[in-house]
């Protein structure tokens, strides 16, 4: 596949909005803009790239050929980024750089220079928290809200959301900024090179890319800069359920390794700004007790969309933007529960009904996969307590810094909301899954 990306949107298979960072809030330093443009052309790779194609159904090999201004330093950056893509997509990347210069451009006086902090937005529950506890805990923050969309769906959550926070806090302080990156759609006898039309669902890079964009914005402000990570540690951390999911069959798309070879690697090629996810040790329960304004997370919360797959509503008889079975529906509806929100019936707007719902627990049923593995789980977790602190590492290499007891007991935490929300469940349901 050749990706390319022209001034004529037209002729690319890359289609996306690259310059509205520049317009927005300044040019990026070009390590930056290489790292965005590289971590584009993998998320544009991975969707095109079906994994039943592959020997066994699952690991790809791909070779990328990407641009950068100096290949010598790129080499260096090479190691890390290999064996963060291999730990996030469980496919094998052979990287090389190639020298181009790269310009984004903008022919307008960017606006948001002041801000200070950079937020990732993604329209979920923990985004939204981690955005209000930044401009509630200093006054003086004033933060760049960076979404990635590659639908209709996506935006317009984070556009709601967006303009809540801004209701709230003021123009002044939040500026959202919301990037289409995404295949182009096939223009025969305008394209070079049309890509492909076959799709792969199961795309693993999609937190790649949201990286390069939410650093782009960090560099273009000043390399002190943070780019803030906000994802409770359960999902962060994402232990396997059962046997069938280890390695990259359970995502790992913020996981403390993951971004650990990702800062390691832009450290090298000149981009300094911190990566942060403050919520490594938190549930996502704790989060949404925790968050600094209650009033509003109230009033917004159930606007949230934390689902692997809002799109897919064939045979449903609603059309909410969270399904309900989904394991991060599962995560989402259970920490509402533990934090009390589940007595709106805002919060309580699913496609499916996982406490009721008794065609979930078929064997045959696709749906009820990841809640049938949480009742595995809650099996092994009380048939395996004394192991419970190695549990946090079979997920993946934790590196040096972080306390993982912390982390084993948070999981342990995070287990013990699952169970707490299907402790509500019908007696059937409770009697399959044993609590």
């Amino acid at each position: 596949m050749v990706l390319d990306y022209f001034t004529d949107k037209g002729r690319s298979t890359l289609q996306a909005h690259l310059d509205d960072i520049a317009k927005r809030v300044g040019p990026p330093t070009d390590p930056a803009v290489e790292f965005l443009l590289f971590s584009s052309g993998i998320y544009v790779a991975d969707k095109k790239c079906p994994r039943r194609n592959a020997p066994d159904a699952w690991t790809r090999l791909f070779a990328v050929n990407s641009p950068v201004s100096s290949t010598a330093i790129w080499s260096r950056a090479t190691g890390h980024l290999s064996e963060a893509l291999a730990f996030l997509t469980g496919d094998q990347w052979k990287l090389r750089w190639r020298r181009s210069s790269i310009d984004l451009g903008t022919e307008q006086q960017p606006s948001g220079s002041h801000f200070n902090a950079v937020c990732l937005f993604s329209g979920g529950v923990d985004s939204l928290i981690g955005a209000i506890n930044l401009l509630e805990s200093d006054r003086k923050s004033r933060v760049v809200l960076v979404g990635h969309y590659d639908s209709t769906h996506t935006p317009g959550t984070q556009k709601v959301l967006a303009d809540e926070l801004i209701q709230e806090y003021g123009d002044e302080r939040v500026l959202p900024l919301r990037v289409l990156v995404r295949p182009a759609p096939i223009r025969d006898g305008v394209q070079a090179y049309p890509l492909p039309a076959v799709k792969e669902s199961t795309t693993r890079s999609r937190s790649l890319v949201f990286l390069g964009l939410g650093m782009a914005v960090a560099a273009a402000l000043g390399p002190a800069v943070p780019l803030y990570i906000p994802e409770n540690g359960f999902i962060a951390i994402n232990v396997p359920l059962h046997g069938s999911r280890v390695g990259s069959c359970s995502t790992r798309t913020t996981h403390p390794y993951f971004l650990d070879r990702i800062a390691n690697a832009l450290g090298v090629v000149g981009v300094k700004n911190p990566i942060v996810n403050p919520y490594v040790y938190k549930t996502k329960g704790e989060m949404v007790r925790e968050c600094k304004n209650q009033d509003l997370l109230r009033r917004v919360a159930h606007i949230t969309v934390s689902c692997a797959h809002p799109e897919r509503k064939q045979n449903e008889t609603n059309t909410w933007p969270n399904c309900g079975y989904c394991y991060p529906c599962l995560i989402r509806r259970a920490a509402f529960n533990w934090a009390g929100f589940e007595s709106s019936s805002m919060y309580a707007r699913y496609r499916r009904d996982i406490c009721s719902d008794t065609d979930l627990f078929s064997r045959g049923n696709l749906r009820g996969r990841d809640v049938r593995a949480v009742a595995a789980a809650f099996h092994h977790a009380d048939g395996h307590r004394g192991a419970s602190h190695l549990r946090a590492a079979v997920s993946g290499l934790i590196p040096s810094g972080y306390d993982m007891a912390r982390l084993s007991e948070m999981h342990v935490r995070g287990l013990f909301e699952l169970r707490a929300l299907l402790q509500k469940a019908t007696a059937p349901i409770r009697m399959f899954i044993g609590v």
